[in-house]
């Protein structure tokens, strides 16, 4: 899946090597993808503030969802795929219940614009990087700030996690840096630079 300038969404098919799905909704640029963990569908963040899920299926929309002041620059599936993040320009991240439909939480800590975010995959917890330097840590079953780094010499601009959730690895513009993520018996320790 691939977002362009323009907001259209185009599906590729890589075995074939062809667009096999055109789909048109958003107003300006399509910044973000990412698709659900089970079944057919994706979801698309853009700088018209608006996140959208489509059913690839059905070729069409089937939830929009408003609540943003400045475009999205990036949205993550849960691991289990119950709820849809998205973090933008404004310095908010919200967390979306797509059972029900609508906004579950709001994230207000960051002081810049949102650059990227990443589910622990085990366990109830949350990472946002920001152009404010910082990474932050969320604990998802309190919706509760645990754990910030102190800011670095450029803004965060990637992370993610490792596939066992042991590590956290961070790109800015002058270093990779990776991390021990919080062990499940301790969640408020805080994480270490292991390298750069």
């Amino acid at each position: 899946m691939a977002g362009s300038s323009g907001g259209t969404l185009k599906l590729w098919d890589l075995e074939q090597q062809k667009v096999v799905r055109n789909m048109v909704g958003h107003r300006a640029n399509c910044i973000s993808v990412d698709f659900h963990p089970y079944g057919d569908f994706f979801a698309s963040g853009s700088t018209d503030t608006n996140l959208k899920v489509w059913d690839v299926r059905r070729k069409s929309c089937i939830s929009t969802y408003k609540g943003h002041t400045r475009g999205i620059s990036v949205i993550r599936f849960s691991p289990d795929g119950r709820w849809l993040c998205s973090g933008a320009e404004d310095g908010t991240v919200k967390l979306w219940d797509l059972a029900a439909g609508k906004l579950m939480q709001n994230f207000t800590a960051h002081e810049g614009p949102i650059t990227c975010l990443d589910f622990h995959p085990t366990e109830y917890m949350l990472s946002t990087g920001s152009s404010d330097r910082t990474i932050k840590f969320w604990d998802l079953e309190t919706f509760t700030l645990v754990s910030s780094t102190e800011p670095q010499t450029t803004p965060v601009r990637s992370m993610t996690f490792s596939p066992d959730g042991s590590a956290l690895l961070a790109g800015s513009p002058d270093a990779l840096k990776v991390g021990i993520a919080f062990p499940p018996s301790s969640p408020n320790s805080s994480t270490r630079n292991l390298s750069r």
